[in-house]
């Protein structure tokens, strides 16, 4: 058996996800991708990634809300699925009723102004596909992946050392 064989395959998602359990790390991760956002401390970011609890549930990589301003959802792929439109559309509806729960919200009597804004991107360390794209809307057909943009490099970039 090659040693190369051996080689554990998930082992940039395992950093990926031990990296970004630490809130100071997403308070930077954060701040690159919404530099805009000058006010946002560590006191505002809880981190809201969605555990598997059954055997049979769904995970994701990295869900956060800063404040009551933005849900970040980031997923972390070897090469770019195009079930990702699918994904984050379970990813929000969860991680939404989540953040409703922990605010004493419910579904029939929030308003506008009542659930933070939400901002998705996938992470693809993908030889011939890298980078980071953000998906800033969901379309009818959930599998076209023509919507999701790339985002701009930049010289000193979390993201960017991850991939």
């Amino acid at each position: 058996m090659k040693k190369c064989s051996m080689i554990k395959r998930n082992v940039k998602d395992s950093v990926f996800l031990s990296f970004f359990g630490e809130r100071d790390n997403v308070l930077d991760l954060y701040k690159e991708l919404l530099p805009e956002d000058t006010q946002a401390t560590l006191d505002d970011v809880s981190i809201r990634t969605i555990k598997r609890v059954l055997v049979k549930g769904y995970t994701n990589d990295l869900g956060f809300s800063v404040g009551n301003r933005y849900i970040c959802l980031v997923e972390a792929q070897s090469y770019r699925l195009r079930s990702m439109q699918t994904r984050m559309l379970l990813y929000l509806a969860h991680t939404y009723q989540n953040y409703l729960e922990d605010n004493g919200l419910s579904l029939y009597d929030i308003k506008e102004g009542d659930v933070p804004e939400w901002e998705a991107y996938v992470v693809s360390t993908g030889q011939t596909d890298g980078g980071v794209f953000k998906l800033s809307t969901l379309k009818g057909n959930l599998f076209d992946d023509s919507i999701m943009e790339a985002v701009p490099e930049k010289d000193s970039d979390l993201l960017r050392e991850y991939i």
